[in-house]
């Protein structure tokens, strides 16, 4: 991979309004009419046509013209006779470098990715394009380098891609056409993400979960108190008095009550699922239990709720969806974080869901984030993880490769550089996901790096963390368009093919490669 000091190198940079017209000289009388001529480029009215030919017949050896004719037809929606103007460009000005692009863009929209270097040469080098030149309008370095970001992109060669990305906005960092590209490529990224992600589930090792065992109940149990019937007919937006009247009551009884709660969630799981009236309101009571109990600092429910934490997928989404893997943790932290070895036992069950194990693993990578004097215990604990997964079966049922990827990446958040040598073993015996962080060699590079963000998350108040879930709950309601269509205003790549891209889920790796789940870090910037 070239650097962008190569991919500089050879040439200057002008902002000079004049220096396009000094290679392609324009008449004064023309000149003086370009920024009007842009505009009806960009409208693609079909009366603008006559008036670009009309020009084009008088002023033939000025190349803008034909520029701003293939612009009106592409916004017209006229691709064909864009693409014949495009042609014309080039035969008769091949040192046309706008007219290069227009090609280029056009071999883009018909997905003729290889033709592109038959027209920005093999080396897709600005200096080696035009070897006789010493200097470049940043325009066009900007129109260049776009296009060599979707080409890369496009082949999936992403670090290629982004290096140009970089070099666009080392140039011309106000340039609009930025925010544009980095659409693309992010789009792209997701795609090469997608495949990535794909070929490694071939490879992953996956555990066998065993349903739910619900009952048929359907009665709400009866309660010590009355006032917990309250977290059966209120969502996350709960009233701050009702949790409160709650906290104040009798702490052990209480606690008997929200234990009942977790179970009648098993037993009735049935009853709930085929609920025909089921809304989030009467179906937060698990959460509610789960929540309290962590500011109660229960740890003598701990058992209670690390049973909850073994049903199904299917289980753990319907009552808990995103707080599985937001809020977990620190339920978990506020109820039991001194005595690591339970959690050791609950890891080691078999048939475990990856992201309740998961959970457990943040929890003690946050513990040491909170307490750093607590770093060699927490390390030692996680010693204690690698060796019995190095030594376990497939057959054993606690091999599970998306929970090695987490369990990586939470080793990489507390920098235990000590590890590597285990983590080196997992990667031998091919169990991790390499979706998560990459091979060996990447995570190697990562625990070298600086991190760019704080790993350490916020131990939030029980009124913050049902906040926290209300807002989740609100954007449900109205979310983002994912088909949402860039606005471009690059001249030619103005209407770019919409195409259904693959998706990223929410809990998966963000595929930007900073390590944090997707709903964590990029997805509101798609």
């Amino acid at each position: 991979m070239k650097s962008k000091k190569l991919l500089l190198s050879g040439y200057k940079i002008t902002s000079d309004e004049n220096y396009i017209n000094n290679l392609f000289p324009i008449p004064h009388e023309l000149n003086i009419q370009l920024a009007d001529l842009h505009y009806l480029a960009q409208k693609g009215k079909e009366s603008s046509i006559k008036k670009f030919v009309r020009l084009i017949e008088k002023y033939p050896q000025v190349p803008t013209l034909k520029n701003y004719l293939s612009v009106t037809y592409q916004n017209m929606g006229n691709r064909k006779k864009a693409n014949e103007v495009n042609h014309w460009i080039i035969a008769e000005h091949p040192n046309y470098l706008y007219g290069k692009i227009n090609l280029a863009a056009e071999y883009w929209q018909n997905q003729e990715f290889e033709k592109i270097p038959e027209v920005l040469g093999e080396k897709l080098d600005l200096k080696a394009l035009f070897p006789e030149r010493d200097t470049f309008h940043v325009d066009e370095v900007i129109a260049f380098f776009s296009i060599t970001v979707i080409y890369f992109a496009e082949l999936g060669e992403i670090e290629e891609a982004e290096l140009r990305m970089e070099i666009m906005k080392e140039v011309y960092p106000e340039s609009p056409k930025i925010e544009i590209i980095e659409g693309i490529l992010f789009k792209a990224k997701i795609k090469a993400a997608s495949k990535r992600m794909v070929e490694n589930q071939e490879n992953n090792i996956y555990i066998d979960i065993e349903p739910t065992k619900s009952g048929n109940k359907t009665e709400m149990p009866q309660f010590n108190h009355s006032e917990i019937e309250q977290l059966y007919t209120n969502g996350s937006g709960i009233s701050e008095n009702i949790i409160v009247e709650i906290l104040n009551l009798p702490r052990k009884t209480l606690i008997a009550d929200l234990e009942k709660i977790l179970t009648d969630s098993v037993e009735r799981y049935n009853y709930f699922l085929n609920y025909d009236g089921l809304i989030e309101e009467n179906s937060s009571f698990a959460i509610h239990s789960l929540i309290i109990l962590g500011e109660l600092k229960a740890s003598e429910s701990l058992n209670s709720v690390l049973n909850f934490l073994k049903q199904d997928e299917g289980f753990l989404d319907f009552y808990l969806g995103d707080t599985l893997t937001e809020i977990i943790w620190q339920i978990l932290y506020n109820i039991e974080n001194k005595n690591l070895d339970i959690y050791l036992k609950f890891i080691q069950e078999p048939g475990i869901y990856s992201f309740c194990k998961s959970a457990v693993t943040e929890l003690i990578a946050q513990t040491v984030l909170h307490n750093p004097d607590r770093k060699t215990e927490a390390i030692g604990w996680f010693k204690k993880v690698i060796i019995f997964f190095l030594n376990s079966k497939i057959e054993d049922n606690v091999i599970d490769s998306i929970f090695l990827g987490s369990l990586v990446n939470n080793i990489l958040d507390i920098k235990a550089n000590e590890l590597l040598p285990d983590i080196e073993k997992l990667y031998q015996k091919n169990i991790v996901d390499l979706f998560a962080c990459g091979d060996f060699d990447d995570v190697q590079k990562l625990f070298r790096e600086e991190s760019l963000f704080t790993n350490k998350n916020e131990i939030l108040s029980i009124t913050e963390t049902y906040n926290k879930i209300n807002s989740w709950s609100e954007n449900q309601k109205n979310p983002f368009n994912d088909n949402d269509e860039i606005n471009d205003d690059y001249e030619y790549i103005q209407n770019s093919i919409e195409k259904k891209e693959p998706k990223v889920g929410r809990n998966e790796p963000c595929p930007c490669g900073s390590g944090k789940k997707y709903k964590k870090c990029c997805l509101n910037k798609n």
